[in-house]
C-alpha cells in the first residue's frame, strides 16, 4: 500500500487496494467462470503432443475425478509395465483434495489423479483412464499399494493378472522397502522388488 501511495503521490485506503487487486485478478482471468478457466487449461495440457486428461462429472455438475498424463509419462510406463505402485494422500495437504497416484520403477509418476473422495467409484474411474490410455497395461504382474488402500476388490477386479500386494511398501529417501508381505506371497513380493531393481 505504501508503495501505491508513494506511485500516486495521494493517500490510498485499503478497500480502493482490494478493489485494484480485484479488476486486474478479473482483467487476467476474464469473467469466465472456474470451470471454464479449467476446461481452458486442460485444452492446452492436452494440445502438446500425446497428452491426455480426462475430467468425469457428476449428475450435479461436480468434477468427481481428473486425471493427467504426460507424453513421457505414457513412455515411462511403456517401458516399466511389471510392477505399478499406487498412492494416495488421503487429504494431507493443504487444500483437501485426494490425489491418487500411480508410479513405476524408482517411484517415476505415471499418472495423477485428483479425486473428490476415495470411493470405489472415483478410484474405478481412474484406474479406467490409466487403462484406456496405456495399451499395455495388461503387463502388469504386481501392483503394490500403501497400508490405508481399501479398494484391493477393485484392483483384482480391474488387473486379473497383476498380483495385488498390500501393506507392502514405503518409500522415502529414493528407496522402496518392503515391510511384511504375507508369507504364501513372499518370493512374488522378491519377484516385483527384482523386476523394479533390474
Amino acid at each position: 500500500m505504501f508503495v501505491v501511495c508513494v506511485v500516486l503521490g495521494k493517500n490510498v485506503t485499503l478497500r480502493e487496494v482490494h478493489n485494484l487487486v480485484q479488476r486486474l485478478k478479473a482483467r487476467r482471468l476474464g469473467i469466465a467462470t472456474v470451470e471454464d478457466r479449467l476446461q481452458a487449461v486442460l485444452r492446452k495440457f492436452c494440445a502438446f503432443r500425446d497428452n491426455t486428461a480426462s475430467i468425469v462429472v457428476t449428475e450435479t455438475e461436480t468434477t468427481q475425478t481428473t486425471t493427467l498424463q504426460t507424453r513421457q509419462t505414457h513412455r515411462f510406463f511403456k517401458a516399466f509395465p511389471e510392477v505399478l505402485m499406487l498412492d494416495s494422500t488421503h487429504g494431507t495437504n493443504v487444500s483437501k483434495y485426494k490425489l491418487f497416484i500411480f508410479m513405476i520403477e524408482d517411484g517415476q509418476y505415471v499418472q495423477h489423479a485428483l479425486v473428490e473422495n476415495e470411493s470405489h467409484t472415483c478410484m474405478k474411474e481412474a484406474i479406467g483412464a490409466f487403462k484406456e490410455n496405456n495399451p499395455t497395461w495388461d503387463a502388469i504382474r504386481a501392483i503394490m499399494t500403501d497400508k490405508n488402500f481399501r479398494e484391493s476388490s477393485l484392483l483384482k477386479r480391474t488387473f486379473p493378472l497383476a498380483l495385488p500386494l498390500e501393506e507392502v511398501f514405503t518409500y522415502g529417501d529414493g528407496q522402496i522397502r518392503v515391510l511384511w508381505p504375507q508369507p504364501r506371497y513372499f518370493y512374488r513380493v522378491e519377484d516385483a522388488v527384482d523386476l523394479m531393481v533390474k
